[in-house]
């Protein structure tokens, strides 16, 4: 489950600290994703929004740790 506990000690810093902005993007999304489902597509699209985001937030130190190597190579 904490996927940032296996990675060396200078990429695990450098991808928690990508997570807090991720955190950030998550919930505007499902702030703003629930808020344009329920105007257009109603409950179905509610869900999918919602699944979306629930996926996100859990593969969420993943995705972190992928921007992280995209920039970071390491000693």
């Amino acid at each position: 489950m904490n996927y940032l506990a296996t990675l060396p000690p200078k990429k695990r810093f450098y991808a928690a600290l990508v997570c807090l902005p991720l955190i950030y993007l998550i919930v505007k999304g499902v702030t703003l994703g629930t808020m344009w489902a329920g105007k257009v597509g109603g409950i179905p699209a509610i869900l999918v929004v919602g699944s979306l985001c629930c996926v996100a937030a859990w593969k969420m130190q993943h995705i972190a740790a992928a921007i992280v190597s995209l920039f970071y190579r390491g000693e």
